[in-house]
Protein backbone atom coordinates (compact mmCIF):
# COMPACT_ATOMS: atom_id res chain seq x y z
CA UNK A 1 0.00 0.00 0.00
CA UNK A 2 1.16 3.76 -0.19
CA UNK A 3 -0.50 7.35 -0.01
CA UNK A 4 -0.53 10.05 -2.21
CA UNK A 5 1.47 12.97 -1.25
CA UNK A 6 -1.51 14.56 0.90
CA UNK A 7 -1.74 11.20 2.87
CA UNK A 8 -5.59 11.04 1.67
CA UNK A 9 -5.93 8.50 -1.49
CA UNK A 10 -4.78 4.84 -0.92
CA UNK A 11 -3.49 2.90 -3.86
CA UNK A 12 -3.14 -1.07 -2.87
CA UNK A 13 -1.53 -3.52 -5.08
CA UNK A 14 -1.87 -7.58 -4.33
CA UNK A 15 -0.33 -10.61 -3.59
CA UNK A 16 1.25 -10.73 -7.15
CA UNK A 17 2.47 -6.91 -7.13
CA UNK A 18 -0.75 -5.74 -9.47
CA UNK A 19 -2.60 -2.91 -8.68
CA UNK A 20 -5.61 -3.41 -7.08
CA UNK A 21 -8.75 -1.39 -8.62
CA UNK A 22 -10.09 1.45 -6.32
CA UNK A 23 -13.55 0.47 -7.09
CA UNK A 24 -12.94 -3.23 -5.87
CA UNK A 25 -11.04 -2.00 -2.95
CA UNK A 26 -13.53 0.18 -1.84
CA UNK A 27 -16.32 -2.63 -2.22
CA UNK A 28 -13.75 -4.66 -0.10
CA UNK A 29 -13.15 -2.48 2.93
CA UNK A 30 -17.23 -2.13 3.18
CA UNK A 31 -17.99 -5.87 2.84
CA UNK A 32 -14.90 -6.15 5.73
CA UNK A 33 -16.08 -3.15 7.92
CA UNK A 34 -20.08 -3.95 7.91
CA UNK A 35 -18.99 -7.38 8.76
CA UNK A 36 -17.67 -5.81 12.26
CA UNK A 37 -20.91 -3.91 12.92
CA UNK A 38 -23.06 -3.32 9.97
CA UNK A 39 -26.61 -4.27 11.61
CA UNK A 40 -28.65 -0.77 11.61
CA UNK A 41 -26.01 1.08 10.46
CA UNK A 42 -25.18 3.90 7.08
CA UNK A 43 -22.66 3.05 4.58
CA UNK A 44 -21.96 5.79 2.66
CA UNK A 45 -21.24 6.06 -1.12
CA UNK A 46 -21.06 8.37 -3.77
CA UNK A 47 -23.88 8.89 -6.88
CA UNK A 48 -21.88 7.02 -9.09
CA UNK A 49 -21.50 3.79 -6.85
CA UNK A 50 -21.73 -0.06 -7.87
CA UNK A 51 -25.28 -1.63 -6.96
CA UNK A 52 -22.85 -4.10 -5.48
CA UNK A 53 -22.51 -1.61 -2.68
CA UNK A 54 -26.24 -2.07 -2.22
CA UNK A 55 -25.93 -5.76 -2.05
CA UNK A 56 -23.08 -5.51 0.37
CA UNK A 57 -25.37 -3.30 2.55
CA UNK A 58 -28.07 -5.10 2.57
CA UNK A 59 -26.64 -8.91 3.24
CA UNK A 60 -25.45 -6.89 6.48
CA UNK A 61 -28.61 -5.62 7.45
CA UNK A 62 -27.03 -1.81 6.79
CA UNK A 63 -28.19 0.93 4.82
CA UNK A 64 -26.93 2.56 1.72
CA UNK A 65 -27.03 5.89 1.55
CA UNK A 66 -25.54 8.06 -1.64
CA UNK A 67 -24.03 11.48 -1.98
CA UNK A 68 -22.52 14.09 -3.89
CA UNK A 69 -19.09 12.97 -5.60
CA UNK A 70 -17.23 15.40 -4.21
CA UNK A 71 -14.76 14.57 -1.31
CA UNK A 72 -16.48 17.90 0.50
CA UNK A 73 -19.77 16.64 -0.06
CA UNK A 74 -18.77 13.24 1.13
CA UNK A 75 -17.01 14.45 4.07
CA UNK A 76 -20.13 16.60 5.25
CA UNK A 77 -22.67 13.62 4.34
CA UNK A 78 -20.69 11.44 6.80
CA UNK A 79 -21.81 13.26 9.66
CA UNK A 80 -25.09 11.72 9.47
CA UNK A 81 -26.10 9.68 11.99
CA UNK A 82 -24.89 5.77 12.40
CA UNK A 83 -22.72 6.26 9.48
CA UNK A 84 -20.11 3.60 9.75
CA UNK A 85 -18.26 3.76 6.62
CA UNK A 86 -17.99 6.43 3.26
CA UNK A 87 -15.64 5.32 0.32
CA UNK A 88 -15.70 7.30 -3.16
CA UNK A 89 -14.78 4.63 -4.89
CA UNK A 90 -11.26 6.04 -5.80
CA UNK A 91 -9.06 5.15 -2.75
CA UNK A 92 -10.60 7.73 -0.09
CA UNK A 93 -11.98 6.53 3.13
CA UNK A 94 -13.81 8.27 6.09
CA UNK A 95 -14.55 6.38 9.38
CA UNK A 96 -16.75 8.80 11.35
CA UNK A 97 -15.89 6.52 14.55
CA UNK A 98 -12.63 8.67 14.28
CA UNK A 99 -13.04 11.79 12.48
CA UNK A 100 -15.14 13.17 9.69
CA UNK A 101 -12.26 13.94 7.58
CA UNK A 102 -10.87 11.38 4.37
CA UNK A 103 -7.64 9.98 6.66
CA UNK A 104 -5.35 7.15 4.79
CA UNK A 105 -3.27 6.34 7.50
CA UNK A 106 -6.55 5.33 9.75
CA UNK A 107 -7.82 3.78 6.76
CA UNK A 108 -4.89 1.64 6.37
CA UNK A 109 -4.89 0.78 10.22
CA UNK A 110 -8.34 -0.45 10.00
CA UNK A 111 -8.18 -2.36 7.24
CA UNK A 112 -5.23 -4.25 8.88
CA UNK A 113 -7.60 -4.74 11.64
CA UNK A 114 -10.43 -6.12 9.81
CA UNK A 115 -8.04 -9.02 7.86
CA UNK A 116 -6.97 -10.31 11.38
CA UNK A 117 -10.23 -9.99 13.29
CA UNK A 118 -11.95 -11.76 10.17
CA UNK A 119 -8.80 -13.85 9.90
CA UNK A 120 -9.40 -13.45 6.06
CA UNK A 121 -7.07 -11.69 2.99
CA UNK A 122 -7.50 -9.57 0.72
CA UNK A 123 -7.87 -11.70 -1.99
CA UNK A 124 -10.61 -14.24 -0.14
CA UNK A 125 -12.08 -11.20 0.33
CA UNK A 126 -12.37 -9.20 -3.16
CA UNK A 127 -13.12 -12.90 -4.72
CA UNK A 128 -16.35 -12.82 -2.89
CA UNK A 129 -17.50 -9.55 -3.92
CA UNK A 130 -20.66 -9.26 -5.89
CA UNK A 131 -20.08 -8.78 -9.97
CA UNK A 132 -20.13 -5.02 -10.85
CA UNK A 133 -19.59 -3.04 -13.94
CA UNK A 134 -19.88 0.42 -14.06
CA UNK A 135 -18.76 2.28 -16.91
CA UNK A 136 -18.08 5.94 -17.37
CA UNK A 137 -18.95 7.92 -21.21
CA UNK A 138 -18.13 11.56 -21.46
CA UNK A 139 -19.72 13.64 -23.96
CA UNK A 140 -19.70 17.49 -24.80
CA UNK A 141 -22.01 19.52 -23.16
CA UNK A 142 -21.94 23.49 -23.85
CA UNK A 143 -22.84 25.58 -20.77
CA UNK A 144 -26.04 27.21 -22.40
CA UNK A 145 -27.41 23.56 -23.12
CA UNK A 146 -26.92 22.02 -19.14
CA UNK A 147 -30.21 23.42 -17.78
CA UNK A 148 -32.38 22.75 -21.09
CA UNK A 149 -30.61 18.92 -20.59
CA UNK A 150 -31.49 18.19 -17.25
CA UNK A 151 -34.72 19.75 -17.26
CA UNK A 152 -35.94 17.54 -20.50
CA UNK A 153 -34.48 14.39 -18.76
CA UNK A 154 -36.25 15.09 -15.79
CA UNK A 155 -39.59 15.38 -17.67
CA UNK A 156 -38.65 12.52 -20.09
CA UNK A 157 -38.19 10.01 -17.30
CA UNK A 158 -40.38 10.78 -14.51
CA UNK A 159 -42.31 7.66 -14.59
CA UNK A 160 -38.89 6.04 -13.58
CA UNK A 161 -37.31 5.41 -10.07
CA UNK A 162 -34.88 8.99 -10.19
CA UNK A 163 -32.30 10.33 -7.92
CA UNK A 164 -31.24 13.61 -7.80
CA UNK A 165 -28.12 13.49 -5.59
CA UNK A 166 -25.56 14.45 -8.06
CA UNK A 167 -27.10 15.16 -11.56
CA UNK A 168 -29.98 12.35 -12.67
CA UNK A 169 -29.84 8.75 -11.42
CA UNK A 170 -32.23 6.90 -13.02
CA UNK A 171 -32.92 3.14 -11.96
CA UNK A 172 -34.33 0.83 -14.49
CA UNK A 173 -35.39 -3.06 -13.70
CA UNK A 174 -31.63 -4.51 -14.35
CA UNK A 175 -29.39 -1.31 -15.16
CA UNK A 176 -29.07 2.07 -13.87
CA UNK A 177 -27.71 5.49 -15.54
CA UNK A 178 -25.99 8.59 -13.94
CA UNK A 179 -26.06 11.73 -15.74
CA UNK A 180 -23.73 13.73 -14.18
CA UNK A 181 -22.65 18.03 -15.17
CA UNK A 182 -18.58 18.22 -15.30
CA UNK A 183 -18.50 21.11 -12.78
CA UNK A 184 -15.33 22.27 -14.19
CA UNK A 185 -16.05 22.00 -18.24
CA UNK A 186 -18.77 21.80 -20.64
CA UNK A 187 -18.99 17.88 -20.45
CA UNK A 188 -21.46 15.79 -19.18
CA UNK A 189 -20.14 12.75 -17.34
CA UNK A 190 -22.14 9.43 -18.27
CA UNK A 191 -21.95 6.74 -15.44
CA UNK A 192 -23.79 3.24 -16.05
CA UNK A 193 -23.90 -0.40 -14.89
CA UNK A 194 -26.05 -2.96 -16.09
CA UNK A 195 -25.41 -7.06 -15.98
CA UNK A 196 -21.99 -7.35 -17.81
CA UNK A 197 -19.74 -5.05 -19.08
CA UNK A 198 -21.14 -5.32 -22.74
CA UNK A 199 -24.40 -4.22 -21.47
CA UNK A 200 -23.38 -1.58 -19.52
CA UNK A 201 -21.03 0.06 -22.22
CA UNK A 202 -24.93 -0.40 -24.62
CA UNK A 203 -26.72 1.50 -21.64
CA UNK A 204 -23.85 4.27 -21.90
CA UNK A 205 -23.70 4.38 -25.57
CA UNK A 206 -27.54 4.79 -25.59
CA UNK A 207 -27.78 7.73 -23.26
CA UNK A 208 -24.93 9.67 -24.85
CA UNK A 209 -27.01 9.24 -27.76
CA UNK A 210 -30.14 10.93 -25.73
CA UNK A 211 -28.03 13.54 -24.47
CA UNK A 212 -27.02 14.80 -27.69
CA UNK A 213 -30.32 15.19 -28.71
CA UNK A 214 -32.15 16.19 -25.82
CA UNK A 215 -29.52 19.25 -25.24
CA UNK A 216 -29.82 20.62 -28.79
CA UNK A 217 -32.53 23.65 -28.83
Amino acid sequence: MRFDVSGERIFVVNASGGKVNDADFSLAMADLSLRLAGQGKRLLVPANASMAAERIAAQHGALLVRSRMDPTSMMIASTQPDVLMAGDGGGHFIFPVFHNAIDGMFAIARFMEMLAVHDTTLADTLAALPPHHVVHKSVECPWDARGRLMRRLSEEYQSYRVEQTDGIRIAMDDAWVLIHLDPDGPTCNIYAESTSDEESHAVAQVFASIVDELKAP
